[in-house]
């Protein structure tokens, strides 16, 4: 009677993990159809698998060297002659086993032609930043803005540079519009909300976000 009941266990553990994987894989099908959908209206080309030498443009970006498993999927790309915008939902996992986690994010991504841009990371503060500046890392704070920096870490290797960049309306545009990641290299620049993916009916919203954003810093690189 026991060997029964654990192997009715067993296979009722199987039943789920089955139903479980068809139901993501189901979910993932229907988001990107709908991504896809939205591509179409916005005029985006749309590459729903991607592949490793794909991402090569954005391998410089610390986002994407992080963790393990990295896997990005349903690309738009969007170009004019001066610009080529990038949005993709992207995944890694850091740690293994029981202890390892996997996050996903919506990521948008900008490379400027003939524009470099002034580099720096920007990121919600947290405790654990907190304990770091304790022991002497580094974040760029702003006297005059307690708000923005309490509720941001921002880094850059020439300070200076980074202090010109983040003037007034940039700060406050940040005090308003809090828990945004932006990472900004010579060549380009990502955006996101953290570990969030953006459901495909706010998509065209939060890209609108992402390129005024990207606008913010276009303007100050070329002062």
């Amino acid at each position: 009677m026991e060997a029964v009941i654990v192997t009715l266990i067993i296979a009722g553990v199987v039943v789920l993990v089955i139903a479980a994987i068809v139901i993501a894989k189901a979910m993932e099908r229907r988001r990107t159809e709908a991504l896809a959908a939205v591509a179409e209206e916005m005029g985006y080309r749309f590459q729903p698998e991607v592949d490793k030498e794909t991402l090569t443009p954005l391998s410089g970006f610390r986002l994407f060297s992080q963790g393990h498993g990295r896997r990005a999927r349903n690309l738009m790309v969007g170009e004019t002659t001066s610009i080529e915008m990038w949005c993709l939902d992207y995944r890694y996992t850091v740690g293994s086993g029981k202890n390892s986690s996997t996050f996903r994010q919506t990521v948008v991504a900008f490379f400027p032609r003939g524009v470099r841009l002034p580099p720096f990371a920007l990121a919600p503060e947290n405790f654990f930043h907190r304990i770091g500046q304790a022991f002497g890392a580094r974040d760029i704070d702003f006297d005059e803005y307690p708000v923005f920096s309490k509720s941001y870490l921002l880094r850059g290797e020439d300070e200076d540079m980074v202090r010109h960049v983040f003037d007034d309306e940039v700060i406050r545009f940040f005090e308003e519009n809090l828990n945004f990641n932006v990472e900004c290299r010579e060549e380009g620049l990502i955006f996101h909300q953290g570990h969030r993916l953006i459901k495909p009916p706010n998509l065209t919203e939060h890209i609108l976000l992402a390129q005024r954003i990207f606008g913010l810093f276009l303007a100050r690189s070329r002062r």
